[in-house]
């Protein structure tokens, strides 16, 4: 895989993450995803909370994970 490819498949993770946080600590953010949500089937819009939510639990486990094996927390 090249670079160009690599830092698209990075941005396409990641975009549904940053969405998730957005949501929940941005009120203007929020408020633009309702208003396009009117707009949209809600299987659009149950595939775009989900995307949301496992995009939060990932970074999540991305960041307490490193935490996790460092101290010795992770089972052998």
């Amino acid at each position: 895989m090249n670079v160009p490819g690599a830092l698209a498949e990075i941005t396409a993770w990641a975009e549904p993450a940053a969405g998730g946080w957005r949501y929940l600590f941005s009120d203007s953010y929020r408020a633009q995803k309702h208003a396009d949500w009117r707009h949209e089937h809600p299987g659009y819009v149950v595939l775009d909370l989900l995307g949301g939510i496992i995009g939060i639990g990932v970074s999540l486990a991305i960041a307490v994970f490193p935490v996790m094996a460092i101290s010795g927390l992770l089972p052998n």
